[in-house]
């Protein structure tokens, strides 16, 4: 409806991709720590894959293709629909390919 909702409140989900398996925990233990409900999605395995997969054109880099899938199948298995979802997609500037994959995964969403 348009109104603010504060990352502390308990239908607030921020999900963090898989950045190596202790990045990903160590992040979501300190948002957890702050209040703000964190998960950090698992290593990728093949479903994340062939999802990944399925929805980019696989001539992106292989990290694009899993977090892609990792947040389809997130969205997929999840057992709260009407969670407020915060999915936390990290940037960087320079030449790197990186600095689109928070461009993409809007689209994606959009779409």
């Amino acid at each position: 409806d348009g109104r603010p909702v504060s990352a502390k409140d308990p239908r607030c989900h921020l999900v963090f991709p898989s950045m190596g398996r202790l990045g990903s925990e160590l992040l979501a233990s300190a948002f957890s720590g702050f209040g703000i409900r964190s998960t950090p999605l698992p290593v990728p395995d093949h479903e994340v894959l062939r999802l990944g997969r399925g929805n980019t054109s696989c001539k992106e880099c292989l990290p694009l293709i899993l977090v892609t899938g990792s947040l389809l199948k997130y969205l997929k298995d999840r057992t709260d629909n009407q969670e407020y979802l915060t999915y936390f997609m990290p940037t960087s500037g320079g030449g790197c390919r990186f600095t689109q994959y928070n461009v993409y995964l809007k689209k994606l969403v959009k779409r």
